[in-house]
């Protein structure tokens, strides 16, 4: 996640009515050290929602610290729903994208939202693998056919956190993120 993902994430939860009690779940989301270490500005993401009473899990096929369920995201199946789901930079590590976004949405409470970021322009980054899956706003939405889109947008990344990045915003250049916000409307 960059920085500018974080704070299109964060404007968008801002026009959420968010009234406390609430559970999210952040798909993917590495551990604690990844978290407030190699990606810091998660934290505005977080300590906002926690300020507002919204209990936040957070899953991963690594265990660690912070992670509370451990679980490859392909194969996760739960009898619970959350209010607000987080699915940010992980479609593009994944073989099957679309089953992986139908299964997500059905994690989903009624009413419930869900984030989703995934790269459109980028350098290829396995982790482990990188499958090259680089959707336009379209394409992203198409994954997700029952859910309201309340919010879609291609953003340009200003500051980019790694050399090749940074070597072409000089060339005006930047990186792209196909943001996604959705709501689950049926019941």
């Amino acid at each position: 996640m960059f920085s500018e993902e974080a704070d299109w994430i964060l404007e968008k939860l801002r026009k959420i009515d968010l009234r406390g009690g609430e559970k999210a779940l952040n798909l993917g989301s590495g551990d604690l050290a990844f978290r407030r270490g190699k990606q810091p500005y998660q934290e505005k993401i977080f300590n906002f929602l926690a300020a507002r009473g919204v209990k936040v899990f957070h899953l991963d096929k690594r265990a660690g610290e912070g992670i509370d369920i451990v679980a490859d995201i392909a194969n996760f199946s739960s009898d619970e729903v959350y209010d607000l789901v987080f699915l940010t930079n992980v479609l593009e590590h994944l073989e099957r994208p679309k089953a992986v976004a139908k299964k997500v949405f059905g994690l989903l409470a009624p009413n419930g939202h869900l984030f989703v970021t995934v790269p459109r322009f980028y350098r290829y980054h396995p982790d482990p693998i990188d499958t090259g899956f680089r959707p336009s706003k379209r394409e992203l939405e198409n994954l997700f056919p029952a859910g309201k889109v309340l919010f879609s947008e291609v953003i340009s990344i200003r500051k980019p956190n790694d050399r090749l990045g940074k070597f072409l915003s000089r060339f005006g250049i930047r990186w792209q993120v196909t943001c996604l916000v959705l709501k689950r409307v049926n019941t």
